[in-house]
């Protein structure tokens, strides 16, 4: 199957997986494919974030997640002040 990662910037990026993939595998073919680091990635599919917690070793299966699907990918904003 392939989803698209859609970031904020309105860049496609297609990833080749399986159904019973995890999200922190995604996170990582994520990686791979843009440089875009694991840390600082957030999906979120249909409105629901599936970063954090346990939701990383879930499946797509798990989240229902269909083949062409596209989930959103906007990166994490790293806190702290200028200068610190």
């Amino acid at each position: 199957m392939k989803i698209f990662a859609k970031e904020l910037t309105g860049r496609l990026t297609t990833l080749e997986c399986d159904s019973t993939d995890t999200i922190a595998h995604i996170k990582a073919q994520l990686e791979d494919k843009t440089g875009f680091p694991v840390d600082e990635q957030r999906i979120i599919f249909n409105g629901i974030q599936l970063s954090g917690d346990f939701c990383e070793y879930r499946t797509l299966n798990y989240y229902r997640i269909p083949n062409e699907a596209t989930i959103v990918v906007p990166q994490r904003l790293r806190g702290g002040a200028a200068g610190e």
